[in-house]
């Protein structure tokens, strides 16, 4: 699957900057290896987005550690993988209320996506 989004690279000395399209490439199952271990206490819909951007991003075509903003993710493709996991049965998403009182919606893995998640970290010996 191909995984897009921008980051904004800094101007040196104050100068003025420029917006950078990132692109990777990652397997269905690496993406989730990636990705699972943090749904595991329900995160909300836009602290994945972050999740997701900071993984991608630094498996991207133009990864760099410094000189750059906070990277984003393309919704188009946030909203394809939220959908084809909940299609596979790995993660469930729900609006509940958040401690806040307002309302949000949340990742949880399914007890599919726990077995999914145990097969592809646990070491193997």
């Amino acid at each position: 699957m191909q995984f897009s989004g921008t980051i904004y690279k800094f101007g040196y000395r104050g100068s003025g900057g420029e917006t950078i399209n990132w692109e990777a490439t990652l397997t269905w199952r690496d993406m989730f290896s990636l990705i699972s271990p943090y749904l595991l206490k329900p995160p909300t819909d836009a602290a994945v987005a972050k999740i997701f951007s900071k993984i991608f991003y630094e498996k991207s075509n133009e990864y760099q550690r410094e000189g750059v903003s906070t990277p984003q993710v393309n919704s188009e493709v946030f909203h394809t993988v939220r959908t084809q996991l909940e299609e596979l049965g790995l993660i469930d998403v729900e609006y509940s209320e958040t401690i806040q009182g307002g309302a949000d919606l949340f990742w949880s893995l399914t007890k599919d996506g726990k077995e999914k998640m145990k097969e592809l970290k646990s070491v193997k010996k």
